[in-house]
């Protein structure tokens, strides 16, 4: 997990409200996330959201912030948080090079505009051809056997804790890719038994909000600084 010292707190502040911080862009580079990437996220992964994230993102907002660039989850995805008063905060996640989409971002500033920009890595000097299905398939494999291995410890079977795990590194892939599609049902427990029915049950809103695509767009993005709206 991380969380913020107040002593840090304190010297961030004092470096936003400077008359040259007020003249400029104000962007903030965090490794953990300032806002949840999907629903309930912080329940689930509390590790990869920042401690009091909902009272955070409001303070970056009320001293101007309306980007924070994270990356501590791996995944290449954007999510947006606005509040009554108008203010909003965009956070920024993007994939490490080592993990799939391998990805990294452009970005660029031009008056009161950014635009965002995704690029990936294809192919490295040992892997000339074929790193986007290796990646993808190393990221899976890890996922699958994290997630079947907890299943068989609370006694589901191997092959339907395979066959769900399976499912889950998929749904996991393709979050981390960003923009994914929505799988309804997330889960098919199609042929799995009553116990992994009920597990898949038991944990759906998990399953359900890495397939669940939170705005705006996670690959390619136009955002004004000024109101918050993006295309």
């Amino acid at each position: 997990g991380g969380a913020f010292r107040k002593e840090t707190l304190g010297w961030v502040e004092t470096q936003l409200q400077t008359e040259e911080a007020e003249r400029k862009v104000k962007v903030v580079m965090m490794h953990h996330g300032i806002l949840e990437h999907f629903n309930k996220q912080a329940r689930y992964f509390d590790e990869y959201v920042v401690k009091d994230h909902r009272k955070l993102s409001k303070w970056f907002a009320n001293l101007g912030v309306t980007t924070v660039f994270t990356g501590h989850h791996h995944a290449n995805d954007i999510t947006l948080k606005r509040w009554k008063d108008e203010a909003f905060l965009f956070d920024i996640e993007t994939g490490s090079l080592l993990t799939y989409p391998c990805p990294l971002r452009r970005v660029t500033i031009a008056g009161d505009s950014m635009f965002i920009e995704t690029q990936h890595i294809h192919s490295i000097p040992s892997m000339p051809e074929g790193l986007d299905l290796y990646a993808r398939q190393s990221l899976k494999e890890g996922t699958a056997h994290i997630a079947s291995k907890t299943m068989i410890r609370f006694k589901l079977n191997p092959e339907d804790a395979g066959n769900i795990g399976n499912q889950l590194g998929d749904l996991f892939a393709d979050f981390c890719a960003g923009d994914e599609v929505l799988r309804n049902p997330p889960i098919n427990t199609d042929g799995i038994s009553m116990w992994g029915r009920l597990m898949v049950c038991f944990r759906k809103k998990l399953a359900r909000g890495l397939t669940t695509d939170l705005p705006p767009a996670d690959n390619k993005l136009s955002i004004h600084l000024q109101s918050g709206e993006y295309d």
